[in-house]
Protein backbone atom coordinates (compact mmCIF):
# COMPACT_ATOMS: atom_id res chain seq x y z
CA UNK A 1 0.00 0.00 0.00
CA UNK A 2 1.37 3.55 -1.22
CA UNK A 3 1.72 5.65 2.04
CA UNK A 4 -1.18 8.36 2.12
CA UNK A 5 -3.46 5.76 -0.12
CA UNK A 6 -6.38 5.42 1.66
CA UNK A 7 -6.45 1.63 3.46
CA UNK A 8 -9.77 -0.24 3.23
CA UNK A 9 -11.60 -1.09 6.19
CA UNK A 10 -12.92 -4.14 7.56
CA UNK A 11 -15.53 -5.34 5.38
CA UNK A 12 -17.86 -7.06 8.00
CA UNK A 13 -18.03 -4.14 9.74
CA UNK A 14 -19.05 -1.77 6.91
CA UNK A 15 -21.39 -4.64 5.96
CA UNK A 16 -23.07 -4.39 8.96
CA UNK A 17 -23.42 -0.49 9.17
CA UNK A 18 -24.68 -1.10 5.32
CA UNK A 19 -27.37 -2.81 6.81
CA UNK A 20 -28.53 -0.97 9.86
CA UNK A 21 -30.81 1.07 6.56
CA UNK A 22 -32.09 0.25 3.58
CA UNK A 23 -29.31 2.27 1.94
CA UNK A 24 -26.60 4.72 2.98
CA UNK A 25 -24.66 7.59 1.49
CA UNK A 26 -20.80 7.49 2.04
CA UNK A 27 -21.20 10.35 4.19
CA UNK A 28 -23.21 8.78 6.69
CA UNK A 29 -20.94 5.38 6.48
CA UNK A 30 -18.24 7.09 7.56
CA UNK A 31 -19.88 9.60 9.98
CA UNK A 32 -21.13 5.82 11.55
CA UNK A 33 -17.86 4.01 11.16
CA UNK A 34 -16.01 6.94 12.55
CA UNK A 35 -13.49 6.75 9.42
CA UNK A 36 -12.63 9.31 6.29
CA UNK A 37 -15.03 8.95 3.36
CA UNK A 38 -12.59 7.85 0.77
CA UNK A 39 -11.58 4.96 3.14
CA UNK A 40 -15.39 4.28 2.63
CA UNK A 41 -15.60 4.97 -0.66
CA UNK A 42 -12.80 2.70 -1.70
CA UNK A 43 -14.25 -0.71 0.86
CA UNK A 44 -17.30 -0.13 -1.33
CA UNK A 45 -15.54 0.07 -4.78
CA UNK A 46 -13.98 -2.90 -3.78
CA UNK A 47 -16.67 -5.06 -2.78
CA UNK A 48 -19.26 -5.19 -5.88
CA UNK A 49 -20.16 -8.76 -4.80
CA UNK A 50 -22.08 -7.22 -1.83
CA UNK A 51 -22.54 -3.93 -2.65
CA UNK A 52 -24.33 -2.29 -5.24
CA UNK A 53 -25.04 1.77 -5.92
CA UNK A 54 -28.74 2.63 -6.37
CA UNK A 55 -29.64 4.35 -9.54
CA UNK A 56 -31.10 7.30 -7.45
CA UNK A 57 -29.67 9.88 -5.72
CA UNK A 58 -30.84 11.15 -2.39
CA UNK A 59 -32.05 14.63 -1.68
CA UNK A 60 -28.74 16.34 -1.81
CA UNK A 61 -27.51 14.57 -5.12
CA UNK A 62 -25.26 11.76 -3.20
CA UNK A 63 -24.41 8.96 -4.41
CA UNK A 64 -26.40 6.02 -2.52
CA UNK A 65 -25.36 2.21 -1.38
CA UNK A 66 -27.33 -1.28 -0.50
CA UNK A 67 -26.16 -4.66 0.14
CA UNK A 68 -26.58 -6.51 -2.42
CA UNK A 69 -29.50 -9.31 -0.55
CA UNK A 70 -31.84 -6.21 0.37
CA UNK A 71 -34.26 -6.39 -2.21
CA UNK A 72 -34.40 -3.21 -4.16
CA UNK A 73 -37.48 -0.46 -3.23
CA UNK A 74 -40.08 1.21 -5.29
CA UNK A 75 -37.95 4.02 -5.19
CA UNK A 76 -35.36 2.43 -7.17
CA UNK A 77 -37.80 0.71 -9.60
CA UNK A 78 -39.73 4.34 -9.76
CA UNK A 79 -36.20 6.21 -11.15
CA UNK A 80 -34.94 2.92 -13.43
CA UNK A 81 -39.21 3.64 -14.87
CA UNK A 82 -37.76 7.23 -15.40
CA UNK A 83 -34.51 6.54 -16.78
CA UNK A 84 -35.72 4.44 -19.16
CA UNK A 85 -38.85 6.86 -20.12
CA UNK A 86 -36.26 9.69 -20.47
CA UNK A 87 -33.07 8.07 -21.55
CA UNK A 88 -30.67 9.37 -19.58
CA UNK A 89 -28.82 8.22 -16.98
CA UNK A 90 -30.40 9.41 -12.98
Amino acid sequence: MVEGEPKPINPPDMFTALGERDFRTVESLATSMGRPEEEIRVSLENNPEQVRKLVVLNGQGQELFALRSKPSTLRERIGLIRMFIVKTPR
